[in-house]
């Protein structure tokens, strides 16, 4: 029996280890990132203006992280005002007010995609601390409507073929999907059109 809880303490002490390893290296990352930005920025050579530090809280895999990134101010040609930036914020894709991790979100969105009920997901990251309704609202913030939009906006190469025929093809995916607290079976399905013609790559 002590051996068993011998085992738990090393297996407790190993997940604190891995985790305060975690949260060292991404803090790590973020200050050269933001040493970067305040090198390019110094001076005001761009613009901008250091204006000190302020702090903000992410939630990952690791634990809750706390970072001082740097402010900038800046002036608006536009609005004729002076105004504030988190150039740190842009530059690593972070929304404002924003407390979870965009890996996290993905992780979380692969996870309901593989119909893990929430109860699974909070299992899985117990460092995170969140709520069923934080999952529930992370998988809410994917407007499906808006990715297909976005989509048919993107510019297409014409490719010239020698070839009078054009043909057509669908294919159809299925996904686990949670709704009203039922997971669902979705299909998606994709039209496509294509010439037919293959280049040959020849390797020598």
């Amino acid at each position: 029996m002590l051996n068993i809880f011998n085992t738990i303490n090393f297996r407790e002490k190993v997940n604190t280890d891995v985790n305060e390893i975690g949260k060292k290296l991404i803090l790590e990352e973020w200050e050269r990132t933001d040493q970067e930005l305040r090198k390019q920025n110094c001076n005001g050579p761009n613009g901008y203006i250091m204006w000190g530090k302020r702090p903000f809280t992410e939630k990952t895999e690791y634990g809750d992280i706390t970072f001082f990134r740097t402010l900038f101010r800046f002036f608006n040609k536009d609005t004729n005002k002076y105004e504030f930036v988190f150039l740190f914020d842009k530059k690593v894709g972070r929304k404002k007010r924003s407390r979870i991790s965009i890996f996290i979100k993905i992780a979380i969105w692969k996870l309901m995609d593989s119909a893990k009920r929430q109860r699974d997901i909070m299992d899985m990251y117990p460092k995170l601390n969140i709520s069923k309704m934080t999952i529930t609202n992370i998988n809410k913030e994917i407007d499906f409507t808006k990715l297909f939009k976005e989509q048919l906006k993107t510019k297409t190469e014409k490719i010239i073929v020698q070839t009078p025929y054009l043909y057509a093809g669908v294919d159809d995916s299925f996904s686990n999907l949670t709704k009203y607290r039922k997971i669902e079976k979705n299909m998606f399905r994709t039209a496509y059109f294509h010439t037919g013609y293959d280049e040959k790559i020849c390797i020598y």
